[in-house]
């Protein structure tokens, strides 16, 4: 299931993707990239409070960092500085990941 949900996700096919991920999950509730890609699909999807949920604050501005990534992809700079800078905020030591996207964020904006 974990291939299959990598196939919709290349296709932008988001529910699709986080339907056969969360399958791949309740086969191997252990495999952690599997979650990670199902948390990654809710993220492509704007499911952000979703893709937070029951996650370690290490974890938390790792996927807020790559939340902020993609809402910059989008042009969505608003959203993004708020969730690049949520990442910096509860990450329990530096986040060099998402200080670098506040820095790219930045230079978008200019």
């Amino acid at each position: 299931h974990n291939n299959l949900g990598m196939s919709f996700l290349a296709q932008n096919k988001y529910q699709g993707a986080q339907s056969h991920f969360k399958y791949a999950v309740t086969l191997a509730p252990e495999n952690t990239q599997f979650q990670n890609n199902y948390r990654f699909a809710l993220l492509m999807a704007c499911e952000y409070r979703a893709a937070l949920n029951n996650v370690s604050d290490d974890e938390a501005g790792t996927l807020l960092s790559d939340a902020g990534y993609i809402a910059m992809q989008r042009k969505d700079y608003a959203l993004a500085r708020v969730l690049l800078e949520k990442a910096v905020e509860v990450s329990p030591r530096y986040n060099p990941r998402a200080v670098q996207n506040l820095e790219k964020l930045k230079l978008r904006q200019n």
